[in-house]
């Protein structure tokens, strides 16, 4: 980077990044890009923290720049991606992650999220009507409704309605049993856990050494309640 005063502000945004204070992080990268417009990795870094700031079109936006500056640059590919996705364009999130996969094959994030979105996709997931069986049972509103015979069979015009044993699972008890391969899918799976014991049994099941591997390079590090270390460290 050739301008100084650019490279300063990088510099005190990627301190305020590390100190998770995204807010502060974005105005720094914003007066860098002031001081040089044509450097692609300051609109790569501001849009990483409008991602954790959960504001996507934001990063999209800078991604955009970023990529018309390089359009070899993985990052701005994998960021967008990710953007998108939150904004749920997922055909546009998976363009972006092939991408990633011509440029970087072995590109673990973009395999995970192109398995991801595929799977969003499938005919199951976008939720396709298929043919209905008399002896389908359906599911509405906490009861239970089953429909009548055919034919001779056929007594009423009535539903029979009866309570369900099938009760949904509170989203507080959701259970998430994928291992994350970076900080960004960790953070996006923690802030969906809001008991002690999910997130308990989340960590535990991600174990201590991939735990190390995830946060290795990353520029937020993650603390752990005492609680939950003592548990991570006890002998099996």
């Amino acid at each position: 980077m050739s301008n100084p005063n650019a490279l300063a502000e990088k510099e005190k945004g990627n301190q305020f990044f590390k100190e998770k204070n995204y807010e502060s992080a974005v105005n720094c990268y914003s007066k860098a890009i002031e001081y040089d417009r044509t450097n692609h990795l300051l609109y790569g870094n501001r849009s990483q923290a409008y991602l954790n700031l959960n504001r996507p079109d934001e990063a999209v936006k800078d991604c955009n720049q970023a990529l018309k500056l390089d359009s070899n640059y993985v990052k701005g590919y994998l960021r967008r991606g990710t953007a998108l996705k939150m904004l749920s364009d997922y055909e546009k999130a998976l363009t972006d992650f092939k991408k990633v996969l011509q440029l970087e094959p072995n590109n673990k994030q973009a395999l995970k999220e192109v398995q991801d979105i595929n799977e969003l996709l499938s005919p199951k997931k976008a939720g396709l009507i298929e043919p209905i069986s008399s002896s389908d049972t359906f599911y509405s509103n906490n009861k239970q409704i089953e429909t009548l015979p055919s034919g001779d069979e056929k007594q009423s015009n009535r539903l029979n309605v009866r309570p369900s044993s099938k009760k949904s699972l509170p989203i507080s008890n959701r259970v998430i049993n994928r291992i994350p391969i970076n900080t960004f899918e960790f953070y996006c799976d923690w802030r969906e856990l809001s008991t002690d014991s999910t997130k308990l049994n989340y960590i535990t099941n991600i174990g201590v050494t991939k735990m190390r591997e995830i946060f290795r390079d990353s520029m937020e590090p993650f603390i752990l309640p005492f609680d939950q270390i003592c548990y991570l460290n006890c002998p099996k």
